[in-house]
């Protein structure tokens, strides 16, 4: 069947995006900051999408996203 256009939103706390933009990226505090006020903000993501997958730990985000999949389609 026929499911449609889903938007999901996936969503950290700013401490934790600051520090996994930082490890990643080799850059500075403030560097990453510049970098995620230029993002859409949290609030934008949590007003417009039609889920939210929260990734504020180390793993665990293809289970969650494996078990939205499962709900969406259940839909």
């Amino acid at each position: 069947s026929y499911i449609g256009l889903v938007i999901v939103g996936v969503v950290a706390e700013e401490k934790i995006r600051l520090e996994r933009i930082m490890n990643r990226d080799g850059i500075t505090e403030d560097e990453a900051r510049q970098r995620i006020n230029a993002q859409l903000s949290e609030e934008f993501f949590r007003a417009n999408s039609d889920y939210i997958i929260e990734n504020n730990t180390d793993g665990g985000l293809e289970q969650k996203t494996l078990e939205l999949i499962a709900v969406i389609k259940s839909r």
